[in-house]
This record gives structure tokens, sequence and C-alpha cells, in this order.
């Protein structure tokens, strides 16, 4: 009766763990997704495109060729998404997150 106690608090630890570890990348993939698409939106790219980091760099090059005065709110939805893309892929590579993401098949964008 006396170790059962410590590995079920053990247990309840690593589950807890897990689940927020979890929950913090999916929030993180989550806001990139959404800058995505409103950066999307606002430079008015009618193709149907995945949020990745190639796209990010293709409707970044795109931002860039516009003229001054047309750009708008996209440099805020263009940073915003460039810095969840980095928190993300930068958490998934830290050591006991890294352990969560290969177990729940995350990849990094």
């Amino acid at each position: 009766m006396g170790f059962i106690p410590i590995f079920l608090t053990l247990a309840g630890f690593i589950f807890l763990f897990f689940m927020v570890v979890e929950n913090s990348l999916k929030n993180k993939q989550k806001a990139f997704e959404e800058q995505f698409y409103l950066l999307k939106e606002q430079l008015a790219i009618k193709e149907p495109m995945k949020p990745t980091r190639a796209n990010l760099v293709s409707m970044e090059d795109l931002y860039l060729k516009q003229e001054k005065d047309r750009r708008g709110e996209a440099k805020q939805y263009l940073s915003q998404s460039k810095l969840f893309l980095y928190q993300y892929n930068r958490l998934l590579k830290k050591k006991p997150y890294s352990f969560v993401a290969k177990i729940s098949g995350r990849q990094s964008i």
C-alpha cells in the first residue's frame, strides 16, 4: 500500500503535464493559423493556402511588393504570424515539450 499513492500521484502529474503542454501547443498553432488567415484576407489573396512557413514567406514577399500606403494592418498580422510561428517551433524543440509533441504527433510548421 505504500507505493501505490506515490505511483498514482506520479501518473496524475504526468497526465496533467501532458494535457497542459498539448493545450499550449494547440493554442499556439491555432493563433498562428488565425493570424495567417487574417493576413491572407488583408492582402486579398484568393487562392487557397495552408498555413505553413513557405506560404508565410510568399505572403511576406507579396506584402513587401505592395506600396507603403496600401499595406495597412497587414504589417501587424504579418508580425504576429511570424511571432506565433517562432513560439510554436521553439516550444516543440524544448526537451520536455518535444516528448509530448512526439507522442501526440505534432510537427513543426
